[in-house]
């Protein structure tokens, strides 16, 4: 189910009311607005003095995605080694290579494909001879050096920023993912969740006690 859209003189309206001491009950009976969302808005815009300015602040937000979407677009459009006038096939193996890194949105803006022809191929080519494949296969090999060589000390985080300075491009998901494939986890993760049990369990033999 698709989520209400409102219109911004709504919004203000319900805001300056709330702001003004207006009973919420009194504000979600005269517009038809759920409680919820009052209350979401008033979060949001809790930080306007003057509530008029909401659709200001709200243009300002706009422009802010329109302006992180246009970057990641570039960023794809840098990485891959095809224009928007290449072959389907080339598009399609480029975007690829990049899949997990950027969202589906993003990877099929940049170089003009549709995101069910993305994923077709996505799904299609997910078997061993893969770049996909043959990518996770790179970054876990990369993933496990660094682990090792740090004696598994290293979260995902830090794991993450020392694969970006080794040049490679991948999301902290996909390292997660991996590392959680592979059974890695930081040693001082595990052994601060182990001290947490031996207290709880030393706390409980005291009680008895």
């Amino acid at each position: 189910m698709s989520k209400k859209k409102y219109q911004i003189r709504t919004i203000v309206n319900c805001c300056k009311k709330y702001f003004a001491g207006v009973p919420v009950s009194r504000i979600v009976k005269e517009h038809k607005v759920p409680r919820s969302t009052v209350y979401y808005w008033v979060n949001k815009y809790r930080d306007i003095p003057n509530a008029d300015d909401i659709p200001i602040k709200g243009e300002f937000n706009n422009l802010k995605l329109k302006y992180e979407k246009a970057q990641q677009i570039c960023e794809v459009l840098k990485l891959v080694n095809c224009n928007r006038d290449a072959p389907l096939r080339t598009k399609l193996n480029e975007l690829e290579k990049l899949y997990g890194q950027f969202s589906i949105h993003i990877l099929c803006e940049a170089l003009g494909v549709s995101r069910g022809t993305f994923y077709n191929h996505i799904f299609r080519n997910k078997r061993e001879n893969s770049s996909y494949a043959k990518r996770r296969a790179e970054l876990s090999k990369a993933i496990l050096e660094i682990y090792e060589h740090n004696r598994g000390v290293l979260g995902s985080d830090k794991i993450l920023s020392i694969l970006h300075t080794q040049g490679y491009h991948t999301s902290k998901k996909m390292v997660r993912e991996l590392m959680k494939n592979m059974g890695l986890k930081s040693f001082r993760v595990g052994a601060k969740k182990d001290y947490k049990l031996w207290k709880k369990m030393h706390e409980t033999k005291n009680r008895v006690k």
